[in-house]
């Protein structure tokens, strides 16, 4: 049932820690303790199977993860509430960046405000969190042209403080406003 719920709304990790230590005390009552590593190991290897909690739920993170960066047509509905989220929760580290030229933190070099400052919902935060824990970016051995089209124009990942100055720049301002520009394709 834990399980369940931390795939459906994340488990904090406070709960995290109380269901490990209430685990700990039940296999350890009046036993000399054995490490939990090896009572998570097959009952071949000696272990009794047991639910690794925190690996379960770091792996749970990665399939929400998984899922908010499948940008295809199964895109789920949470992935754009998250989306719209994210997009207004700008670090002010990279200064203002506007709305017409936000399309995916992945794909672009601007971050969410992860602070706890931050109004992002806190399974949000967590799942960013897994991003930079398990440091998942964008990376292709080879696009192709159709894929390099699509990319985003604006904070362009790979590119240096210089051109990202450039984003805010009135001629910038205007192909995003007034032309719509938003991929390189449209630049092109």
């Amino acid at each position: 049932m834990t399980q369940y719920l931390a795939k459906v709304q994340t488990m904090p990790r406070q709960v995290e820690e109380n269901l490990t230590k209430t685990i700990k005390n039940l296999m350890w009552n009046d036993k000399p303790p054995v490490n939990m590593s090896t009572l998570s190991l097959p009952v071949a290897q000696g272990g009794i199977k047991l639910l690794d909690l925190k690996v379960r739920n770091h792996a749970i993170e990665v399939m929400w993860l998984k899922s908010y960066l499948n940008l295809g047509p199964k895109w789920p509905l949470w992935a754009y509430v998250a989306d719209v989220l994210i997009n207004k929760s700008i670090s002010r580290a990279l200064g203002k960046v506007s709305a017409s030229a936000q399309i995916n933190l992945y794909l672009q070099s601007w971050n969410p405000n992860l602070h706890a400052t931050s109004k992002l919902p806190k399974d949000i935060i967590q799942m960013m969190k897994t991003r930079q824990k398990f440091g998942v970016n964008f990376e292709a051995l080879k696009l192709s042209g159709l894929a390099k089209d699509r990319l985003p124009a604006w904070y362009h990942l790979n590119t240096g403080q210089q051109v990202v100055s450039l984003n805010n720049q009135n001629a910038s301002k205007c192909l995003r406003d007034n032309h719509l520009v938003k991929t390189v394709g449209d630049l092109v």
